[in-house]
């Protein structure tokens, strides 16, 4: 008993989803839910494609707290969220279950369709002739001009079902296949290594393995080029493809002329400032005005600590962009635009350390404080490219769905599904003509067959039954 109210109850509940499901109003919905997610989409650019490895800041710096919230809620990555995703498989079931709900009962009803109906049933036919004086041989010509035009024919005795183009019947159907294979590619995206969309940024002599590939990317050389008004007229990469340990390609990379190797495309699309990599700083005792020690900061392995001879110049803070705001440090970007540390010398006489700022760019004249200052002496720009990465193996299976919906709105705008019935009673051949779709064409090749048959019967459309 348990069993089976359990069953029953499992029942119900797929019955629900499959009404559900099956609602036209609701694919409407969906469609409308899609349609405005992928326009909130659009408000800011998705993450693959800021120049930032930082988009929680680069939001907020760039569009203030609208991005900030943009980006807290997931839109700056809408296309992968999990809500579009569900959308999207939501409108793959629906018009699964839409048109399994429809094109099997249309099937049937075409698979049982009677070549020798009730005489009643041709006579309400909206393209209606009745051919006097006709017998067998009437109907055997009818037949066989229509088979010239490439009907399909069915006989019972000396009537006639004459038949084309059935398939354009299937043609929505055919668009939702096209459509189902469209969301599968777009789908494809959540296989890992099928879809990759993102942008590296490689300094001059570094090398990155290209994300989804088995290849890594060396920047050898970065260059670019300035109109007089200060924008860049030209850029360019001399990249190298490393594949286990050895060099396979050298080529430019040049906007939009993208390198591509095993499915992957590397397109040039930013660069960077160029920015400050190492610097060689030198610690000065201001009471004595003695150089004691140089040391050398790697702005990309910052430590919290170097040695300076006997002296220790700790590190308490960074601001790779360095600003003042209500008399206080801030950093503009994450990028060492204007980099200034905040930090405190320990060594031999110093019994109380105090807190300094060592501005290597922009100096700023402070009170500081201190016995000692810090110097910078030398060190080493860098150039940095930005490639974007795009791979997508879906876009065959896109495509495929692209060529598939193609098909599907050919068969439903540019094919009539026709039939023509033919039977004798009394003498009279009656023939009844009947189309999904363009009445007036389906008139015209019906004359065309009279005029062929040398008949000078009228061919008319009816609406319920009277002459139009």
């Amino acid at each position: 008993m348990m069993n089976t109210q359990a069953a029953k109850r499992r029942r119900s509940i797929f019955e629900w989803l499959w009404d559900f499901f099956a609602s036209v109003k609701v694919a409407i919905v969906i469609i409308v839910l899609i349609a405005l997610s992928a326009i909130i989409g659009t408000i800011f650019p998705q993450e693959n494609f800021i120049p930032s490895s930082n988009p929680a800041a680069y939001y907020a710096q760039t569009y203030g707290d609208l991005g900030k919230y943009y980006y807290k809620f997931g839109f700056s990555h809408m296309y992968t969220s999990w809500w579009f995703v569900s959308l999207l498989l939501a409108l793959g079931v629906s018009l699964v279950i839409c048109s399994l709900e429809r094109v099997v009962p249309l099937y049937k009803s075409l698979q049982r369709q009677e070549v020798k109906p009730a005489l009643s049933v041709v006579q309400r036919k909206k393209i209606y002739v009745p051919v006097e004086g006709a017998d067998a041989a009437h109907a055997d010509r009818l037949a066989s001009e229509l088979a010239k035009r490439r009907y399909k024919i069915r006989r019972d005795g000396d009537a006639f079902l004459a038949e084309k183009m059935r398939i354009s019947r299937f043609g929505a159907y055919i668009l939702h296949i096209g459509l189902i294979i469209i969301i599968l590619g777009a789908l494809s995206r959540l296989i890992p290594g099928w879809y990759v969309s993102e942008n590296i940024w490689i300094e001059e002599g570094q090398t990155v393995k290209v994300p989804g590939s088995d290849f890594h990317v060396r920047n050898d050389e970065f260059k670019v080029e300035f109109y007089e008004d200060g924008r860049p007229s030209h850029f360019e990469t001399q990249a190298v493809l490393i594949e286990n340990g050895k060099e396979v390609r050298r080529e430019k990379i040049v906007v939009n002329r993208p390198l591509k190797h095993k499915g992957t495309l590397l397109f040039q699309a930013s660069y960077l400032p160029p920015m400050i990599r190492l610097l060689d700083a030198e610690l000065i005792d201001k009471r004595t005005g003695s150089r004691l020690e140089t040391f050398q900061i790697d702005f990309s392995n910052l430590q919290t600590e170097y040695k300076a001879g006997a002296y220790i110049v700790r590190v308490l803070d960074y601001f790779p962009d360095f600003d003042m705001e209500n008399d206080q440090p801030v950093t503009r970007s994450t990028d060492p635009n204007n980099p200034v540390l905040l930090v405190q010398i320990e060594g031999p006489g110093v019994e109380k350390p105090s807190k300094q700022f060592f501005f290597v760019f922009r100096q700023l004249e402070l009170d500081q404080n201190s016995a000692f200052e810090l110097a910078p002496v030398g060190g080493k720009m860098i150039e940095t490219t930005g490639l974007r990465v795009q791979k997508d193996n879906g876009i065959p299976i896109v495509y495929a769905g692209c060529v598939v919906v193609l098909a599907g709105l050919v068969l439903v705008f540019y094919f009539q599904h026709r039939r023509v019935w033919g039977q004798i009673h009394n003498g009279i051949l009656h023939v009844g003509a009947q189309t999904n779709k363009n009445w007036y064409g389906m008139r015209r090749e019906m004359q065309r067959v009279f005029k062929s048959l040398n008949w000078q019967q009228e061919i008319i459309v009816r609406q319920g039954g009277k002459k139009q």
